[in-house]
């Protein structure tokens, strides 16, 4: 995990999708909100799971992220 961000290593990056219109195919970018603006829950990467192992069978998973306070 990545404890800057909250996510996985190398998920967070652009995202291109790729559009068809009339006149052929359109590629387009778009950049992370989380990078641009230092914001650790508006990343696009897969975030971080824990799990609360001092409860006994506890099957409940949290996203890391939802644990800061900011």
């Amino acid at each position: 995990m990545d404890g800057l961000k909250g996510v996985i290593p190398n998920s967070c990056g652009e995202r291109r999708t790729v559009e068809a219109d009339l006149f052929g195919e359109t590629v387009r970018i778009s950049y992370c909100e989380g990078c641009k603006s230092g914001d650790i829950k508006k990343h696009n990467g897969v975030y971080a799971l824990i799990k609360d192992w001092g409860a006994p069978k506890s099957k409940q998973k949290i996203r890391f992220v939802d644990l800061i306070q900011s």
